[in-house]
């Protein structure tokens, strides 16, 4: 707004979408859901910052997380590290659900 007007300010804004589009694949459907339900079981959805897919893309999978990427099939779990989340209780049956994890 300048010294002489007598209307407020004018904002113009434009917002560009685009789809990307990835060509590696989405992690196993079970153990995508499993960890939604590890991350809400445990109470970590407001220290852990993980959203998306916890495999994919590789450049940016999940902090804590290690994964394998087989040719032809879904990125799988197979590391899971909580360490610095001060986690107390009994370890939530979804962890079943991470099939091929080797180290917790």
């Amino acid at each position: 707004m300048t010294g002489n007007s007598t209307r407020p300010p004018l904002i113009n804004a434009v917002e560009v979408y685009t789809v990307l589009y990835l060509p590696e694949p989405e992690t196993d459907q079970d153990e995508a859901s499993a960890m939604v339900n590890i991350i809400r079981n445990c109470e970590l959805e407001k220290t852990v910052s993980w959203q998306g897919d916890p495999c994919a893309p590789q450049a940016f999978r999940r902090e804590g997380l290690n994964c394998t990427y087989p040719d032809s099939e879904p990125p799988r779990i197979i590391s899971l590290n909580l360490t610095e989340n001060k986690l107390t209780g009994s370890i939530t049956h979804e962890i079943s659900k991470l099939t091929q994890l080797i180290e917790l």
